[in-house]
């Protein structure tokens, strides 16, 4: 077989593993504070594994066995496999990744990289690596982030995400954020996904590497969204944004003293038009 179509089905071999042994990767598990399941994952990544060199050897075999045929072997985002995917694998050369808990422009934390991990992306071709054992995914962590250093950026503390307003969530007043906040000139005054923007100007929806980074379909459920759908998920995506997208983060637009409720009150609201709420 030739090279560049081995890495083709090398690559479909392990999104299809991945999906039937994880079709739902984001699995319920303890309920987080907001009422929503906590992913099983979170009692793995605790406590954090530090960076040992037999730690370090796992992660490049495991790197190397099911990364490196989508992300290449320098971890640059190049491999034949990319050359058939719309959207492309991540260049970890470049430090920047959507999904995070850390202000833009800093690099993931290690627990915002075993997360990632953990769970996949399958709706765009990630698998979840969870058949991994713990100590090669915290394995993988270390390769990533010494791939990441390259970017010159630097390490930053998790966004302080405040806590649910008490008692149960105003939805009126979560939709009143939505429009207020400017959520429905992309995602559209229903989640659908079709605000005007997303609408009239499709075209400039781009991430930083030039793949469509459309709105997302808000009503889809949380398998549909990218950095997870609890409430606590849609927060920290509101807190940080989207990095290399039109999402930005809405940290500025709290005002002084960047009180928290009122993206707890949009995730709530969010979260309500989700056809799956799990």
């Amino acid at each position: 077989m030739k090279p560049r179509r081995k890495a083709f089905w090398t690559a479909a071999a392990l999104f299809s593993a991945g999906a039937v042994l994880f079709p739902l990767s984001r699995d319920a598990g303890v309920a987080d504070s907001a009422g929503t399941p906590e992913p099983p994952w979170e009692s793995e990544l605790r406590p954090r594994m530090p960076r040992t060199d037999a730690l370090l050897e796992l992660g490049q075999k495991a790197y190397g066995r099911n990364c490196a045929v989508c992300h290449g072997e320098k971890g640059d985002g190049r491999s034949d496999a990319a050359e058939f995917m719309d959207l492309k694998p991540r260049d970890f050369l470049a430090g920047s990744v959507k999904v995070k808990s850390t202000p833009p422009g800093s690099l993931p934390s290690d627990e915002d990289l075993f997360r990632t991990i953990s769970a996949g992306f399958p709706e765009y071709g990630m698998p979840s690596y969870r058949y991994l054992s713990v100590e090669e995914r915290w394995g993988l962590v270390h390769v990533l982030k010494d791939f990441m250093k390259a970017s010159g950026r630097k390490e930053g503390e998790a966004l302080d995400l405040g806590a649910p307003p008490p008692g149960p969530p105003d939805l009126g007043r979560g939709r009143e954020k939505y429009m207020a906040f400017g959520c429905a000139a992309c995602h559209g005054d229903s989640g659908g996904g079709d605000g005007p923007l997303a609408r009239y100007f499709p075209g400039t929806f781009l991430d930083a590497r030039g793949s469509t980074a459309a709105p997302r379909n808000l009503t889809l459920g949380p398998y549909a969204f990218k950095s997870g759908g609890s409430q606590r998920d849609i927060v920290r995506a509101l807190a940080t944004g989207f990095e290399g997208t039109r999402m930005a983060s809405y940290i500025p637009a709290l005002g002084p003293g960047g009180d928290r409720s009122p993206l707890w009150e949009i995730a709530a609201y969010v979260h309500s038009l989700s056809r799956d709420k799990r």
